[in-house]
């Protein structure tokens, strides 16, 4: 298991106004030599996020403050304000 890494929001857009681009929400996170795109699916619930170890597709999960997407593999991206925690398995 690797010990979640603290990420800080260095930019958030948004695409165009239709419905479909609305459900839709980029941002890219960076801690040191790490970064992290996201793209937050609102639509269909879920997270997608790029970082060095390749690709991870996670589903929204239940969170007492901020937004929470996991698996049950013990992946999970949480964020709150500027602040983001990414915990990776494996």
């Amino acid at each position: 298991s690797v010990a979640p890494d603290a990420l800080a929001a260095s930019t958030l857009a948004s695409g165009p106004a239709d419905a479909a681009a609305s459900a839709l929400q980029e941002s890219q996170w960076k801690c040191a030599d790490q970064s992290v795109a996201a793209r937050v699916d609102t639509a269909a619930a879920s997270a997608t996020l790029t970082h060095a170890r390749g690709q991870l597709l996670l589903p929204q999960a239940v969170s007492d403050a901020g937004a929470r997407y996991a698996d049950d593999n013990g992946n999970a991206f949480h964020t709150l304000g500027e602040d983001a925690t990414l915990t990776l398995s494996g």
